[in-house]
């Protein structure tokens, strides 16, 4: 988990850009991310969420429990707790603690300046904030966090494997009108189909160093994993038997009436659906 306390940085001129900018070499081992960004982190078989029984609870349920354990003074409400996506959900305490959360599922640069924006109008001085944020892996990214430091005593962010995407945690909001502004601003600028090179915001050495680890840690706990299967040209195979032990074990629905499309499974001598993951024995 990283933490970042609140510096009160020095709001900088922003440059603008027409296209992307790229990862960071400072923020990350270039060979390993590499390796890394062509991995197939969609596949089920390396999903954590895959594993759980989303019949009976909803995502959000497991999400909510998840980082409420981050904030260790919230775990005994963790359970009366609301969190649904794409909306903004206010929880308070019996000590008056007030907790938002708002967790879009789909996440870039410009939702998350959205968001914040959009939070804005509704938080008040004290109250705790949980949002979901983009990769560290550009100078921009770690340096809007810093801005957005301004705006609390502290943040922490950790990365939710459930999710697959950080999770941003503003402790206790502090009103600042400047930055603020700083931030309607880019808005503002992005909406002219421009992106954000850089804040020209000082990141010291030692954060860099930080976040350089935590990134890589990100990059190997996926290339562990991706080893583990093997081969590269049966992963999809792996993928498609392991959809069948999720639907056996009803942690995924059946699909009734499928029009199967059927391929040659060989490590388990018969052929699988693509489409409902039934085997099938077919003998000539």
């Amino acid at each position: 988990m990283l933490v970042i306390n609140n510096n009160n940085v020095s709001l900088k001129n922003v440059i603008y850009t027409t296209a992307e900018s790229r990862p960071s070499k400072t923020l990350l081992n270039c060979d390993i991310y590499k390796i890394y960004n062509v991995i197939n982190k969609n596949l089920n078989i390396i999903n954590e969420l895959s594993n759980i029984d989303v019949q009976t609870k909803p995502i959000e349920y497991y999400v909510l429990q998840e980082i409420i354990t981050k904030l260790k003074i919230f775990n005994e409400y963790k359970h009366s707790f609301g969190l649904s996506f794409n909306n903004i959900t206010i929880n308070e305490t019996d000590n008056d603690n007030i907790i938002i959360f708002s967790i879009e599922k789909i996440t870039t640069f410009k939702s998350v300046i959205i968001n914040v924006i959009n939070l804005f109008k509704m938080i008040e001085n004290n109250n705790y904030l949980i949002i979901d944020y983009i990769d560290l892996f550009k100078s921009n990214s770690i340096e809007f966090v810093i801005i957005l430091s301004n705006l609390f005593k502290k943040i922490k962010i950790y990365f939710y494997k459930l999710l697959k995407k950080n999770i941003l945690i503003g402790i206790k909001y502090i009103y600042n009108k400047k930055t603020i502004n700083y931030i309607k601003k880019i808005l503002l600028n992005l909406k002219n189909n421009y992106f954000v090179k850089q804040f020209n915001i000082n990141v010291n050495k030692q954060l860099q160093l930080n976040i350089y680890d935590y990134n890589n840690k990100i990059f190997n706990y996926y290339i562990n994993i991706n080893n583990k299967l093997s081969i590269i040209e049966i992963i999809e195979e792996k993928e498609f038997i392991f959809n069948n032990f999720l639907k056996v074990n009803r942690i995924i629905k059946n699909i009734p009436n499928c029009n199967h499309l059927l391929i040659k499974c060989y490590l388990n001598d018969c052929f699988i659906c693509t489409k409902c993951y039934e085997y099938f024995n077919i003998f000539n």
